[in-house]
């Protein structure tokens, strides 16, 4: 799989990094860059534009690339660009479609005092795989319940959250 080729496969992860933060106006760019090491790992992530949580998010995907060392030739240093808007987020790749828009309702999961609601299913298992490997990789295992559909979630604006006891202090209801 090609740097770019990745980067296109984790595009609902980095969609869902952009929708986490509930700003329906927000739209830009984020510049993104890394190295890529001949055994496929992945260091010196940068990402930078739009929003610094977005590009915290991104970077955090990044991280979590699958660039296997066949793909690579060598140790390199990949550059690129993610455009968002609050239809589409859109790497450079002009052959993908945009999404069909978010459905009424969220899609959650949850484990013990950590869960996590996304718009889409596909957001909501990104955010789950990613906490399931790490918990893996720190050597915790998870107990997390499978993504499923609820009406409605809770946020503080930054976040969307399951229960309003998984949210905290001054989270509000959404639909």
């Amino acid at each position: 799989m090609s740097n770019q080729s990745a980067l296109i496969a984790w595009k609902t992860r980095f969609r869902y990094c952009f929708e986490m933060r509930d700003k329906p106006r927000l739209h830009g760019t984020i510049k993104l860059a890394f190295d890529v090491g001949a055994d496929g790992a992945i260091t010196g992530i940068k990402a930078t534009g739009l929003d610094p949580k977005i590009a915290g998010c991104v970077a955090g995907a990044v991280f979590d690339l699958d660039i296997t060392p066949p793909s690579v030739h060598g140790a390199g240093h990949a550059t690129t660009q993610i455009t968002f808007t609050p239809e589409i987020v859109a790497t450079t790749d002009p052959t993908q479609s945009s999404p069909p828009p978010p459905p009424s309702g969220f899609w959650c999961w949850s484990d013990t005092d950590v869960g996590l609601c996304a718009r889409f299913e596909e957001q909501c298992q990104a955010a789950l795989d990613g906490y399931t490997r790490t918990g893996a990789a720190i050597g915790e295992g998870t107990k997390a319940t499978p993504c499923t559909a609820q009406r409605t979630a809770w946020t503080n604006g930054e976040y969307f959250k399951p229960t309003k006891k998984l949210c905290g202090r001054g989270c509000k209801q959404v639909h």
